[in-house]
């Protein structure tokens, strides 16, 4: 790594000073090639500080003032009461913050400006120049600098889609400031790995990008409150996020997918929408991109695409995508009796089967999940519970499905008097009985699981709650029998 690059990993000292007397101690590092100590006395020299630069900066000591440093300044066009700021990332500017108005910048760096100590806050734009005053965004503002080569890389942050940017060097910023929940898009440059955080402080991340890398399109848009911007690692490669191209060869408009399940590709503000035209995608060995041609996980399911691919299967027909870790396993369906005609796909709940609706006739599960199959969409109807190993379905009358591992508690209801003609349902939300509408008699809940039901659809209407342990023949006239048409089953402590 050349030595402009490294000098941003070196601590700097701040000096501060009236306009007329500057008195103030070195000390630390200069450069990569000595280091320095020393007192300063006197008022900044132009002069003697471009005499000095190109010497400072290649290698040396330095007894005073150092040569190459920022300037900054109380009040506009270089008066007032004076700090200088070495190379490097300082702070916390102390007594000066909040003070600057105006700033000297050394030739061949850029300084950033921040509103809070230790690079948090609000990002000045780059100022790569002399600035006799500064703008109303910054103008008594920064409370910590960060003074860079302007050779070294850095990143554009995308604040409004098609709209304003923000420019970023390496560095930990632990606040975006007035831009955190604004972050939108963004453009990284080859070698460089930004990890996002949905909090400040480094707290919940989003997901780790690894350039190059330019997007508009951000499956948690608005989402970003802090962030580390990074020369990338080797094993950044083992937590990339996954980046889907409009085109084969990894070229063309790119939409950015961290782990996940997103239900509809066209649920994404940007300049194109992703449904039907994703044609090659690059993503981590660690994680699988399985793509669906229905929204919602729907219809055919193409993948497990592990690593990069430089053409999918399934060009230009996914709908809806699920990024999961690579040891994830899978569930086979099989479409015709005796177990032919299989069919491999992801754990995922699919509310809609779309082009099998009717159509499967056994399941192989894995072990450690049960699939609860349903007759009608949205997981209503009459639900069929298979256990992990292969079993033949019931008449090839699923519409819709879910996965889950088999601690799932359960709960069971019953369709007749005298506790007969029972269901199973894991915990869950089911927005829709559908051919069950009013037809809830009596319930079995254990204890630790609460149910909330609802007279119409959509959980709308008169509510009721039952809190487990209980074992009921019949669910009562109070708690709306046979007039269910919704249920959340849940461990809460209460309904919503």
């Amino acid at each position: 790594m050349p030595a402009s690059s490294m000098r941003r990993l070196v601590p700097f000292a701040l000096a501060l000073s009236c306009a007329a007397c500057a008195v103030g101690t070195d000390e630390g590092p200069l450069d990569d090639a000595g280091s320095t100590t020393g007192t300063d006395s006197g008022s900044p020299n132009d002069a003697g500080r471009d005499a000095g630069r190109d010497a400072g900066r290649d290698g040396g000591f330095d007894a005073g003032v150092p040569s190459i440093r920022a300037d900054l300044y109380a009040d506009p066009d270089y008066t007032g009461a004076w700090a200088w700021a070495r190379v490097g990332d300082t702070n916390d500017l102390g007594t000066f913050s909040a003070t600057a108005s105006s700033v000297k910048v050394p030739s061949g760096f850029v300084l950033y400006g921040f509103s809070d100590a230790d690079l948090g806050g609000t990002i000045s734009g780059v100022i790569s120049a002399d600035t006799p005053a500064l703008g109303a965004g910054d103008d008594d503002v920064w409370s910590s600098i960060a003074i860079r080569d302007a050779s070294e890389p850095f990143i554009t942050v995308d604040t409004i889609v098609g709209g304003g940017t923000r420019r970023y060097p390496l560095g930990r910023f632990r606040s975006l400031g007035a831009f955190n929940d604004t972050i939108d898009g963004f453009s990284i440059p080859n070698g460089v790995t930004v990890i996002a955080y949905r909090d400040v402080e480094f707290q919940e991340p989003i997901g780790t990008f690894v350039g190059p890398l330019t997007t508009a399109a951000l499956p948690e848009r608005d989402a970003w409150s802090s962030m580390v911007v990074r020369v990338t690692l080797p094993e950044d490669d083992s937590v990339r996020a996954s980046v889907l191209y409009v085109d084969s060869g990894y070229v063309g408009a790119t939409l950015v997918l961290t782990p996940g399940a997103y239900g509809d590709l066209d649920g994404f503000s940007g300049a194109q929408a992703f449904r039907n035209v994703v044609s090659s995608l690059r993503a981590s060995s660690s994680y699988q991109v399985w793509g669906f041609s229905y929204p919602n996980f729907g219809g055919a399911a193409y993948g497990p695409h592990v690593g990069d691919s430089v053409s999918i299967t399934g060009d230009n027909d996914w709908d809806s995508v699920l990024i999961t870790p690579a040891s994830d396993p899978t569930i086979t369906v099989y479409l015709d009796s005796g177990y032919a005609n299989p069919l491999v796909r992801p754990l995922v709940d699919v509310p809609n089967v779309q082009t099998f609706n009717d159509d499967i006739d056994g399941i192989l599960v894995p072990p450690g999940y049960v699939v609860y199959g349903f007759t009608d969409s949205w997981y209503g109807g009459s639900p069929r519970r298979h256990l992990a190993g292969q079993s033949p379905t019931s008449h090839d009358d699923w519409t819709s499905y879910r996965v889950v591992p088999d601690t799932t508690p359960s709960i069971t209801i019953y369709l007749d008097a005298g506790a007969s003609n029972g269901r199973i349902y894991p915990t869950g939300w089911f927005p829709d009985f559908n051919s069950l509408r009013n037809t809830i008699d009596g319930i079995d809940i254990p204890a630790g699981l609460r149910v909330c039901a609802w007279q119409s659809p959509n959980y709308a209407g008169t509510k009721w709650e039952l809190v487990g342990p209980l074992t009921s023949s019949s669910v009562g006239a109070a708690n709306g029998q046979n007039d269910w048409d919704s249920m959340l089953v849940t461990a809460a402590s209460s309904c919503p």
